[in-house]
This record gives structure tokens, C-alpha cells and sequence, in this order.
């Protein structure tokens, strides 16, 4: 081992050492693909909460679907300018016919959510309408989202380079920071 090695391995050690000594490995960066799948997890647990409600007239439940239509907003908007756009791109130079309609597709599953979001806003949680169009909308997004995971995310993995892989996750968390609505 060269004493550059040595010296640089003493200086990464260092630099990992916190709290009363205690080595700790540095804190990778979540990937695209890990920041998504959490939104996933969250929406579904949101959808879950709202079908166990039983009452529309409940407060929990405009509160939950408030929530519940902030998060797919932002989600939405940041996979499609961060992910959805880099793949397009990418399948398009490649002629990959297929990860590209399919891209195309998950564009329009987000605009049908929004339309349907809008609509329940419209008609509020106390109209008899509300829990149906949520039905729809919940087999919508939970369809997209097993598509997305298997689908999707094997195709950007395929198509897009290392680099724009690796910065994906941080514009990722920049983009839905732009499209909050708070």
C-alpha cells in the first residue's frame, strides 16, 4: 500500500468518526429509485387509512385525502421532469419503441390521477361520488405504482448512463421541493 493510500484511508476514518468514537459509515445519497419507492409507500398506507374510514363526513378523511392529493402532486411532477423526461430522451436516441410508449403512458396515468384529484376536490368527501372516484383513483395509482417498480425503474436502469443515475436522486428531492404547494 502506497503512503497516499494510507494516508488517505487515516483521513476517510477521521472523517467517519462521531459521537464518543463511534466509526460510522458515511451517509450515501438515496438513489431515484429509493426516494420514489418511499413515496410509494406512503401513498399506499394513505390510500389504506382512507378505505378504513368508514364515514365521509369524517374530518380525518378530508385531512388524509388533503394529504394524500399534496403528496401524488409533487410526486408526480418531480418524477416527470427528473425521471420520466431523462428516459424519454434517452429511448428516443436509442429507438427503444417499447420503454418509450411506455413512458408516454405513465405520463398519461399522472394526468388522469390529477384530473380525478381535482374532481374529488370539486365534489368534497361528503358527496356520495367521493368514494367512488377514490376507488378509481386508488386502483389507478396502485396499478402505476407496481408497473413503475418493475417496469420502469428496469428500463431507466437500462437506458440512462451511471452519471445521470447518480444525480437523479438530488434533483429528485429538488424537484419536489419546486412543485410543493405549501
Amino acid at each position: 500500500m502506497t503512503q497516499h493510500n494510507i494516508a488517505s484511508q487515516k483521513s476517510s476514518r477521521k472523517t467517519q468518526v462521531k459521537n464518543k468514537g463511534m466509526v460510522t459509515k458515511p451517509k450515501r445519497a438515496s438513489t431515484v429509485f429509493e426516494l420514489i419507492k418511499r413515496d410509494h409507500r406512503e401513498i399506499q398506507i394513505l390510500f389504506k387509512k382512507i378505505q378504513s374510514l368508514k364515514t365521509t363526513h369524517s374530518p380525518e378523511l378530508h385531512e388524509t385525502f388533503n394529504t394524500l392529493k399534496t403528496l401524488l402532486h409533487e410526486h408526480d411532477k418531480a418524477e416527470e421532469s427528473v425521471l420520466y423526461n431523462k428516459i424519454l430522451g434517452a429511448t428516443e436516441s436509442k429507438e427503444d419503441k417499447k420503454a418509450h410508449q411506455h413512458i408516454l403512458k405513465s405520463f398519461e396515468e399522472n394526468r388522469i390521477a390529477g384530473m380525478l384529484l381535482n374532481e374529488m376536490s370539486q365534489v368534497g368527501v361528503e358527496d356520495e361520488r367521493f368514494m367512488a372516484k377514490m376507488g378509481v383513483l386508488s386502483n389507478t395509482i396502485l396499478h402505476h405504482i407496481k408497473e413503475e417498480e418493475l417496469l420502469t425503474f428496469a428500463q431507466a436502469k437500462k437506458v440512462l448512463t451511471k452519471e445521470v443515475k447518480a444525480d437523479l436522486g438530488k434533483k429528485f428531492i429538488e424537484a419536489k421541493k419546486r412543485f410543493s404547494v405549501h
